[in-house]
């Protein structure tokens, strides 16, 4: 009975679009198209437990995430502009991740409750060296790992129809792939909140 859950779960994900710089704005003077597609995939594997008067969750997590591009830029007229379909697509950044994470709530009393929770997340961001922004990065910038952790614990009293909770929290988290593409963005470092 100290095993409630055992759970794995999977996930993939394609995302597929096209912006432009006519459709929706008035006629340029020369035709941009930009399609930038994602492939993302996930997995977690957990357990929620029963151990006495704690409640215990425990796993790992993993995520690939893969982004790649097509652009026709500043082309004469629109049918040159639409062809961008026809090229192909060049990888331009990817990531992985993989974490583990336990969160506890141990229950002191009827009406009293500790939660606290802890993940640990080791984050791989690359770049293609031979396209888009990577052509333009520092070599040191073309493979980076960050570290990253959070943190939280948060005490719980109830008195009759009032929940009252005091904590604290940490967590940290890397650039995602916008904040990278941006000028200087490989030399952005992980936040702490």
């Amino acid at each position: 009975d100290w095993l409630r859950t055992l759970q794995f779960e999977y996930s993939h994900n394609k995302i597929d679009h096209v912006m432009d710089n006519y459709s929706y704005r008035a006629t340029p003077s020369k035709y941009s198209v930009s399609n930038p597609a994602r492939t993302t995939q996930s997995a977690k594997l957990f357990a929620e437990l029963s151990l006495g008067n704690h409640e215990t969750t425990v796993g790992i997590d993993w995520l690939d995430d893969r982004h790649k591009l097509r652009v026709s830029r500043m082309k004469p007229n629109l049918a040159e502009a639409a062809n961008y379909h026809k090229m192909p697509y060049q990888a331009n950044q990817k990531f992985k991740n993989w974490g583990l994470f336990i969160e506890d709530e141990w229950f002191l009393n009827d009406s009293q409750k500790l939660a606290m929770g802890y993940r640990h997340d080791r984050y791989d961001a690359k770049y293609n060296p031979n396209f888009d922004k990577g052509k333009d990065v520092d070599p040191q910038f073309h493979s980076k790992r960050y570290s990253r952790d959070s943190a939280f614990i948060r005490y719980e009293h109830r008195l009759g129809d009032w929940l009252l909770h005091a904590g604290y929290g940490m967590a940290q988290r890397a650039p995602d792939f916008w904040e990278r593409s941006k000028d200087n963005g490989e030399r952005l470092k992980k936040e702490t909140n």
